[in-house]
């Protein structure tokens, strides 16, 4: 289980009487953090960050406790950058802490990735919080947090690795599957060409027999009309060549 390690900052002052500014937003920040109001916590303790300088005590401690609150609000990406910030102080213990609660922040921020499938990023967010809790662990050798954390960081690159590798092969297969059907795709529009094409030959096929079929129709029956009249005038002539004759032979006789 990851632990966020606090650093505790006592401050002795001098001048009795006299407010201090990053004093109260220090107070006020851990009063907040307690109370579990972490984003008015971090308010207040960037404040003091601000205003260390001036009142000449080390503004690292304000930027480790902000980083620390933004962590307990869910704020991983944010507190990361902060830890950084902390890391700019001559304190070994204050810069142990640090690496090591950055390691917690890039975990957190491991976990966001792999909630979105982002299995690459993840495992390189990973493989910086391992570094971190390394530098930790070289800072403060009896602390066991840092230890147990690297440990724990390296049990969940092995999941992120199997569930990348799952990825992969999943894309893999669509691919395949994609080719698969952007081939069929275009099989089946080839032999649908290939289809209306033959479809079309026979159809010009039919429709040219059709119209050899009705042209020698109309020619066969032009050719029984022009028989028809042909015997129709013969027998017209051969009518009047009959009546003709019986005239003819009604006729008197000289």
């Amino acid at each position: 289980m990851k632990r966020i390690q606090v650093f505790i900052l006592i401050v002795l002052f001098a001048l009795r009487g006299r407010a201090d500014t990053a004093w109260d937003a220090m107070q006020h920040g851990l009063q907040n953090y307690a109370d579990g109001d972490f984003k008015t916590a971090a308010t207040n303790f960037d404040a003091a960050a601000v205003a260390a300088p001036q009142e000449k005590f080390d503004p690292a401690v304000a930027a480790f406790d902000r980083a620390n609150a933004l962590l307990k609000s869910g704020r991983a990406d944010e507190a990361a950058h902060a830890y950084e910030e902390s890391l700019r102080t001559t304190d070994l213990n204050l810069q142990s802490k640090a690496y090591h609660n950055r390691g917690n922040a890039l975990l957190g921020i491991a976990g966001e990735q792999e909630k979105t499938e982002k299995f690459e990023d993840a495992i390189k967010s990973v493989d910086e919080a391992q570094a971190m809790y390394e530098h930790s662990m070289m800072l403060a050798t009896k602390d066991r947090d840092p230890k147990i954390n690297y440990e724990m960081a390296t049990r969940k690159r092995q999941q992120l690795e199997e569930k990348l590798k799952q990825q992969q092969q999943q894309n893999k297969d669509q691919n395949k599957d994609q080719k698969k059907d952007d081939k069929d795709q275009k099989d089946g529009k080839g032999k649908q060409d290939q289809k209306d094409k033959g479809k079309a030959d026979q159809d010009k096929k039919d429709g040219d027999k059709k119209d050899q079929q009705d042209k020698k129709d109309k020619e066969d029956e032009q050719e029984k009309q022009d028989q028809k009249k042909q015997q129709d005038q013969k027998s017209d002539e051969e009518k009047k060549q009959e009546q003709q004759k019986r005239a003819e032979q009604m006729s008197p006789q000289e």
